[in-house]
């Protein structure tokens, strides 16, 4: 319902789909500072912390255990003795979000990572869905 002329006066690096549709953008992050040492939250605390942020702003949230990162190790190489984790990461989405910056900070504590945030317009607002890591403590 919006006029194609004025959304590329407003957001010229705008993308639009084929069928017209949907209009896009995105935007890389700014490189961020080096982080210091956090103190990680036990899982079942951060996650029911998170669980009731998320339902507090109506928001739909879920979290499951992340995709391991680590190699596993080739037919005939011996596997290597390593140090015991003493943290894990879950993946976690947030769904249905209108007012992201209000989300994130009742989201936010130690650990906390957003990895990709993205908005599409509807009923005259934009509506966002982020994803990121939540580290906590084994």
């Amino acid at each position: 319902m919006g006029w194609i002329d004025h959304l590329r006066a407003v957001e010229p690096a705008v993308v639009i789909s084929l069928d017209g549709t949907l209009a896009s953008r995105s935007t890389p992050l700014a490189a961020l500072p080096v982080g210091v040492e956090e103190d990680l939250h036990n899982e079942n605390e951060r996650v029911m912390a998170m669980y009731a942020a998320a339902q507090r702003y109506g928001v739909k949230f879920s979290t499951a255990p992340a995709a391991s990162s680590a190699p596993a190790a080739l037919p005939g190489q011996q596997s290597q003795v390593q140090a015991p984790v003493l943290w894990s990461e879950l993946s976690w989405k947030a769904e249905g979000v209108s007012m992201p910056d209000v989300v994130l900070a009742a989201l936010e504590d130690n650990g906390f990572r957003m990895r990709s945030m993205q908005g599409a317009w509807s009923n005259g607002q934009i509506i966002w869905t982020m994803e990121g890591s939540q580290y906590v403590r084994k």
